[in-house]
């Protein structure tokens, strides 16, 4: 049995639907028809979603897409209204493995899973998407509002595109997009920094409070393992193509570590401020750091990233150094002027309060 009842969120509509052992759906005690109430669909969509999540706990969420492209796998991330979806009909429709547009979940061992369910597109936004439509096509199904399209539809409506059945098992990750779609724009691919990308997954991802510190230190390791790109895009092959490209690009990865609770203490060496030098020096704050950049979470759920000064003060401080005997340590160590560091330091010190990161 799917579900004994499922109460579908009452923002959405004020139903209450049942499915029973042989998959039949009741609404409201009544059997539900495909040929009715066509919005259901979303909702039911939407309820079962939610319970996929609830039986993943030990997975971190991320809002995205996955497809498949030369034994790789791709994400494709966006905040909704961004076009993901539609970007990863695309990809489909150019030949593509799809395994999702909705959810990939990420383990400790930065294993990807996907969601498996159909391609959800605004109905009708886009001219080229006329030819999936439910209503010609007799695959998938379509409310005033949405189309759920299997991606099987989307291949047989796109001429010379293979009829690849939905993935089970994503192959290694190759890199992961973060797409916005502007009507007739030509593709642009921009790199992203790690760090950058990780605060926009974790920006939107499902679950970060349930899965605790720990989620920035696997969306940084996640990120820094392939490369980060933005994305605009106007849809159609041009975009196809930029993304095959993109799975095929080199990449070298930056280091990353953890920022955890800890002490100046241990270190036995002056210490000089760069984000090289300073790495590994633990601050009050939990986080992690991508290569020089550091990204935190603040006690109020902020996200913010850190540049390399402020990464490195922020690692050097542990809340029993004076900052006094901080400067005097690191212009030693430099041959800086006290006067002059004290002021960068007071400045860096003023940012930090001022971000939340540092009293």
């Amino acid at each position: 049995m799917l579900a004994d009842e499922i109460v579908v969120d009452p923002t959405r509509v004020d139903v209450q639907f049942a499915v029973d052992d042989s998959g039949e759906i009741r609404v409201d005690g009544r059997q539900w028809e495909p040929d009715g109430d066509l919005s259901l669909c979303d909702n039911v969509m939407y309820a079962l979603m939610r319970i996929a999540l609830d039986r993943e706990p030990a997975l971190l969420h991320l809002h995205a897409g996955l497809v498949g492209v030369a034994g790789r796998s791709l994400v494709i991330a966006g905040l909704a209204g961004s076009g993901k979806s539609t970007l990863v009909a695309d990809l489909v429709a150019g030949g593509m493995q799809y395994f999702t547009d909705e959810r990939v979940g990420v383990d400790e061992q930065l294993g990807l899973s996907a969601l498996r369910k159909p391609i959800s597109v605004v109905a009708g936004s886009f001219a080229h998407l006329a030819a999936w439509n439910p209503a010609r096509t007799q695959r998938g199904t379509a409310s005033d509002r949405i189309w759920h399209l299997p991606a099987s539809a989307i291949a047989a409506a796109s001429p010379g595109a293979p009829d690849r059945p939905a993935g089970h098992r994503p192959p290694a990750l190759a890199g992961i997009v973060f797409t916005e779609f502007r009507a007739r724009a030509a593709p642009t691919l921009e790199a992203m920094h790690a760090a950058t990308a990780a605060r926009h997954l974790l920006s939107d991802a499902l679950d970060v409070d349930r899965y605790g510190p720990g989620a920035l230190a696997l969306a940084a390791r996640l990120c820094a393992s392939v490369p980060c790109w933005s994305m605009v895009h106007g849809g159609g092959g041009p975009a196809v193509d930029a993304v095959r490209s993109a799975a095929l690009a080199t990449y070298q990865r930056p280091a990353v570590r953890a920022i955890a609770p800890g002490s100046r203490s241990a270190w036995k060496r002056p210490i000089t401020v760069t984000a090289s030098s300073a790495l590994g020096v633990a601050a009050r704050t939990s986080g992690a750091c991508i290569g020089e950049r550091a990204l935190l979470r603040t006690e109020s759920g902020d996200l913010v990233e850190l540049d390399e000064v402020l990464t490195a003060w922020l690692l050097l401080l542990d809340g029993s150094t004076t900052v006094g005997a901080l400067v005097g340590e690191v212009a030693a160590a430099n041959q800086l002027d006290p006067s002059a560091l004290m002021a960068t330091v007071t400045a860096s010190l003023a940012h930090l309060a001022q971000l939340g990161v540092a009293a």
